[in-house]
């Protein structure tokens, strides 16, 4: 499950310029920093969410799961966000603070 979201992740960012190329061998040294993301951002749109109706309906949770790692969806915005970088130890995901 963990998997998916990171192939998502390098589909999304090396679409317009290639047809990517899924490195397995890589998954395990992003897959925990995709998925710390992950509940980082479903936790900040469930406060915004909590504040603005004063409770989150169940509902509105599912909604939100299904389309966090969606990066053309509401919830998966973060994701036009972040770059995949070679870093000494490994892969790393580095935030542009910009979508794009």
């Amino acid at each position: 499950m963990h998997g998916w979201w990171l192939l998502v992740l390098l589909a999304w960012l090396t679409a317009a310029k290639k047809k990517p190329e899924v490195l397995y061998a890589d998954v395990p040294f992003l897959e925990c920093n995709v998925c710390k993301e992950a509940v980082s951002n479903v936790h900040q749109i469930a406060t915004s969410v909590r504040r603005s109706q004063g409770k989150v309906r169940e509902d509105d949770m599912f909604e939100l799961t299904e389309t966090l790692c969606d990066p053309k969806g509401k919830a998966g915005k973060w994701l036009t966000m972040y770059d995949v970088q070679l870093e000494a130890g490994g892969l790393k995901m580095v935030n542009k603070n910009k979508q794009g």
